[in-house]
Parts: structure tokens; sequence; C-alpha cells
């Protein structure tokens, strides 16, 4: 009988102890069997750090790291550079997994030799779960990447599989910021791929975190992961030569446009001082704006000087976070 690849789960914690218990049960109780997991404790202070050394006393398959914290990104390549596994498979703290999703996603990636495997998920959202379809259009790297640019596909890496020999051959460079840290590395991992395989199977559990770092609505944290996002893009532009292909770009200025609209809602009283910051990255993007819907205009047009949103905020502002409670970008 052919021997089972070992397979590296990458698990990164910061201070999500509620949702521990329901993560690592999951993990622990996958039917495939050769798995290590590593779990990165980034600097928890609610008892995480704790929780995590007696949970997996006893069980070689857990190694728990605890570091300073550094933020999401850190965390990832901390992990990413201790696994050993034929494959990586990353499960964000707060999420779970069906007791079959190792299996599934390894034996996908065996049979089909493939570098990446792409999967559908389910989001849990208010005791509700939702299946989220995740098949391309294409398997072309470029329509992937605008895909997900787009929001047409989740670059998420959770939802996937990775050869762990083409990330190790080619020396893909960690993200360098938390922010857009699963999309850069995406990215950078679809450079060097050779065989990108999509499958059906949903196994992975999405839990939608209003308490995330994605979804704060506190002011210096909506500032602060903007820049990085900014940041971020800005460094995979460099190291991908995206700036060499008009559809990408197209495709990336319309996520930037709306990363910037997404700081303008949460942080619309600060203006002055988010003007600079909105124009401070890819100016170039508020070319490619169409001021044909209302929250467009209103951006558009506030860019321009002409403060016209008063009356329409609280309006536009319900309907927005009604919209991004429905899809985790």
């Amino acid at each position: 009988m052919k021997t089972k690849p070992l397979v590296s789960i990458i698990i990164p914690v910061y201070n999500v102890l509620s949702y521990l218990k329901q993560c690592l049960d999951s993990v622990k109780g996958q039917s495939y069997s050769n798995w290590e997991c590593i779990i990165v404790d980034d600097g928890s202070t609610d008892g995480s750090a704790e929780y995590l050394d007696e949970y997996t006393k006893g069980d070689t398959r857990f190694r728990v790291i605890h570091k300073q914290n550094a933020g999401l990104a850190a965390a990832r390549q901390s992990g990413l550079l201790l696994a050993s596994g034929k494959y990586v498979i990353h499960i964000d703290s707060d999420d779970y997994v069906e007791n079959n999703h190792v299996l599934l996603m390894t034996e996908c990636a065996e049979n089909e030799q493939a570098d990446i495997v792409l999967t559908d998920y389910y989001i849990d959202l208010s005791g509700k779960q939702e299946l989220v379809h995740q098949k391309p259009i294409s398997l072309d790297k470029k329509r992937l990447i605008c895909d997900a640019l787009e929001a047409r596909h989740h670059a998420g890496l959770w939802c996937k599989i990775f050869r762990r020999e083409v990330i190790a051959r080619n020396a893909i460079p960690p993200a360098p910021y938390s922010y857009y840290e699963d999309m850069f590395s995406y990215f950078s991992f679809l450079q060097y791929a050779t065989n990108i395989v999509y499958s059906p199977c949903a196994t992975y559990h999405y839990r939608y975190n209003q308490q995330s770092m994605t979804n704060s609505i506190d002011v210096p944290m909506r500032i602060s992961t903007y820049e990085q996002c900014m940041k971020n893009l800005e460094e995979l532009v460099r190291i991908c030569k995206f700036s060499d292909d008009e559809e990408i770009m197209k495709a990336l200025y319309d996520r930037v446009n709306g990363e910037k609209i997404r700081l303008f809602i949460f942080c619309s009283q600060h203006y002055q001082f988010l003007k600079s910051s909105l124009m401070s990255y890819f100016p170039q993007s508020f070319t490619t704006l169409q001021p044909h819907t209302i929250n467009e205009r209103i951006v558009y047009l506030t860019i321009k000087g002409k403060v016209i949103f008063q009356h329409l905020y609280m309006l536009w502002y319900r309907l927005c976070r009604k919209l991004l409670l429905k899809q985790k970008i």
C-alpha cells in the first residue's frame, strides 16, 4: 500500500480562546492520519497560549510555537518554516473543518499531481451555513488573479492545499504585512505553480467574525489595515510584474477602489486626514472609477473636494454594512 504523504497543517493564533476548542477538535478528529499541526501563538493575551499548551500536551502531532506579536503574515511564515510535509494546509483559528477535510484535499492533490487545489467552502454566520462555490471560469493563472481581485474567487489560503516543494524551491517570500497576506501569498505561489486543480469538495467552515481585523470599525485599525493592504498590493505589482498587464491592473484598481470606498465609509468623519491617505496609494486608480453608482459618486466627488454625502451617509453606511456581512473580502 502506498504510504500516505505527510500533510502540514498551519494554524496562526491570536486571542481567539472561545473558538480554539472547536478548531483543534476538528483537526484532531481527521480521518486522514499522517499529519502534523504547527500552531503559532502570536503573542496572545486572552489565555489562548495556556490553553494551547494544555490541549496539545501528550500529542506529538501538535507543535505549539509561542512568539511575540508580529501579525498574521509573520505567524504563518513561522509555521511554514517549520513545516516538513509534502503538502501544506492552512486553517484560521476561529474556523473549523470537517473530519474528511485533509483526506479529500490530499487525495485530490495526489491523484491530479497538483501544485495547488482550489475548493469550495462554507460561511458560518449567525448559526446559518452557506455553501460558497469557487469553481473558476478558467484555471488560467491570469484569469484566476483577475477573478480573485474582482471578488469572484476567494484568495484565502484556507480553502486551498499547496505543494510545499513549490514554496521551498522558489523561495516564495512571505507577505510584508498582515492584511491581504493571503492574496499576496496566493498570487506569489501562482507564479510558480504548473498544475492548478479545482475540487468541488466543501469541508472548510469559515466563521464570519465581526471582531476580526478585517471587520473592525475602529478608525485607527481601519486606517492601519488599509495601509497594509495597499503596501502588500504595491509589492505584488513589483514582484509579479503586474504593471505589464493592462487587464490585471484594471482588476487591481477595481480592488483598490473598493478598499478606498470601505475606508471612506468607516472613517468619513476624518476625511481631511483620509484624503492624503486615499491619494497616496495607487492614485491612478481613480482614473478607472466610474461615478455611476451612489457610493462611487460620493467618493469620486468628495475626493474632488465637494462634500455632498452627509444626508445619504446613514443609509449608505447601513447598506454597505449589510453587503459586507455577506462576503469576506
